[in-house]
């Protein structure tokens, strides 16, 4: 074999043993008889074979790997937070296994097979499947019971799911956007993007519209229009058709960055400007809404604190350490130059302008 680079198939075959055995041996905790062990022992010695991760994992030993699944890593959401992640890793000397679904389920459910059968040590699932209303029994039934063997941490807390979870309040985000636009004065407010499908969305947009509710305005409004999805084209096609109305609201809270990026477009095409005619604020804050122009107003996600929780969730389950279930992630608004406080001078023209049509 000279000096090619060997694996344990290829010592099994010169020591005339099995791969398993050959994993035995590496892991050095399951007895093997003194000939084979030696016979093994010498073909590793005459190679200067070091076993790779998988090798110290089929022979039950920890290979420092944490697989991770991401819903779609096109979207700066996933990607900021899986950069954390891997960051944080390295710090506990783990590496990252990503695996992208790109939002498909088939595709999500065999990455899941691959993982659980590839001796990682943990597993952190972000998005997709556990972020929705119902999930598939199937799934939750699998995610669950792989969890028996090996920690399993999610990024949804979903109380069916025997799992780890590190989540965002989804309530506490909303309302810092909303009571924010309430505060500036705006009375006319759309939350644009999502499917009700998706738990996150869901959550948010009926506490959103509680919040109007209690604010005792949007009853003769349009308040919500979703969308199939959460890209740039849809939240452009949404916006196209409000700004056909006559009445445009004064501002709008995009469901994220991505929809507020195509909401922009479609205002500018109208002819119209941010803030000054319609406000824009958002969920995520990535780095798109610091590019943004103007810069847009968005809540803040922590992704580093988001990264460091669940990578030090997986380790911890992994040495078997005391800790809670669920943890939940502080949020905050990071308030920019999408949105102003509605003008009073503006206020006194509707009002004028509402007297007259009642006269």
């Amino acid at each position: 074999m000279g000096e090619r680079k060997i694996n344990i198939y290829d010592i099994a075959k010169e020591a005339q043993v099995s791969p398993a055995t050959v994993s035995r041996v590496i892991g050095g905790k399951v007895k093997v008889s003194e000939e084979k062990q030696k016979r093994v022992q010498e073909v590793i010695d005459k190679y200067h074979f070091k076993p790779n991760a998988l090798a110290k994992g089929l022979s039950g030993e920890k290979t420092h790997i944490i697989g991770i699944i991401v819903s779609d890593i096109r979207n700066p959401y996933y990607s900021q937070l899986y950069v954390e992640c891997e960051k944080a890793a390295a710090e506990y000397g783990y590496t990252l296994l990503l695996s992208d679904s790109l939002g498909e389920n088939v595709r999500e459910k065999e990455l899941l097979e691959k993982l659980a059968g590839q001796s990682v040590d943990a597993i952190i699932q972000i998005g997709g499947s556990i972020d929705t209303c119902e999930m598939e029994q199937g799934y939750m039934k699998r995610l669950n019971h792989i969890a028996k063997r090996i920690p399993v941490v999610t990024s949804v807390r979903q109380e069916a799911l025997d799992c780890y979870s590190v989540s965002v309040d989804e309530v506490q985000s909303v309302e810092l956007a909303t009571q924010y636009l309430l505060q500036q004065g705006h009375r006319h407010i759309v939350f644009v993007g999502g499917n009700d499908s998706v738990l996150a969305t869901k959550v948010k947009k009926e506490r959103f519209m509680e919040m109007l509710k209690e604010a005792e305005i949007g009853k003769k409004k349009k308040c919500c229009v979703q969308t199939n999805g959460f890209t740039v084209e849809e939240g452009y096609e949404v916006m196209s058709r409000l700004l056909e109305n006559k009445k445009n609201p004064t501002a709008i809270l995009a469901v994220n960055d991505m929809v507020a990026m195509g909401i922009y477009k479609a205002i500018a095409q109208a002819g119209l400007q941010i803030p000054k005619d319609i406000a824009v604020a958002s969920f995520d804050n990535t780095f798109i809404s610091k590019m943004a122009n103007p810069p847009l107003t968005s809540v803040d996600y922590h992704y580093e604190k988001f990264g460091q929780v669940l990578i030090q969730t997986a380790v911890d389950a992994i040495e078997g350490k005391e800790q809670q279930q669920h943890k939940v992630i502080p949020l905050e608004l990071k308030e920019r130059q999408s949105t102003k406080p509605v003008e009073k001078q503006k206020d006194k023209q509707r009002d004028k302008q509402n007297k007259k049509k009642q006269k």
